[in-house]
């Protein structure tokens, strides 16, 4: 729960840019807000203005070390060059606006993405970044391709891996 108040306190940071990512070294001390972000809150609709006081009640609750975990991340995300914040703030308003169930799914595919070995998670890496290379009519074959695989059953997708295995051998 703490992680998802974290990651959702972050989402507000970085989309909202609320300023804590120029917050002092540990520990997190409170700071008046400055003009301009007092500006930017006045400008947020009532409904983003009830879901920014939950979010900053929920920051409260952190401890110390979680909080400044939170400053951390955010000073790095600051520091970041501006396409690579932008894909960051897309893939966080996609993830946003999933269902609790695609979100679940998510959050256990990046769980064990975490769990494998460092040189499996590279080679995952690498495969992905020469898919994203890939031209869009490519990209949308291979996606088409995926899709046909996942709905083979069981069965079917077994004799396959075995027909390749054997022809690995040979």
């Amino acid at each position: 729960m703490k992680r998802h108040i974290v990651a959702c306190s972050l989402g507000w940071i970085v989309v909202a840019g609320t300023g804590a990512a120029r917050a002092q070294e540990t520990p997190v001390v409170p700071r008046k807000p400055s003009a301009e972000a007092k500006e930017r809150v006045r400008n947020l609709s009532d409904a983003e203005r009830t879901r920014l006081r939950a979010r900053l009640k929920q920051l409260k609750e952190l401890s110390p070390r979680e909080r400044q975990e939170l400053v951390d991340r955010a000073r790095r995300f600051r520091s970041l060059p501006p396409e690579e914040r932008r894909r960051i703030r897309t893939a966080y308003r996609r993830y946003r606006n999933m269902s609790p169930r695609q979100r679940a799914e998510v959050r256990e595919r990046f769980r064990r993405f975490r769990s494998l070995p460092p040189e499996r998670r590279k080679a995952l890496r690498e495969a992905a970044a020469r898919i994203r290379s890939l031209p869009p009519e490519k990209r949308r074959a291979l996606r088409e391709k995926i899709e046909k695989w996942r709905r083979l059953p069981p069965e079917r997708k077994r004799q396959i891996r075995q027909r390749i295995r054997q022809r690995r051998r040979r």
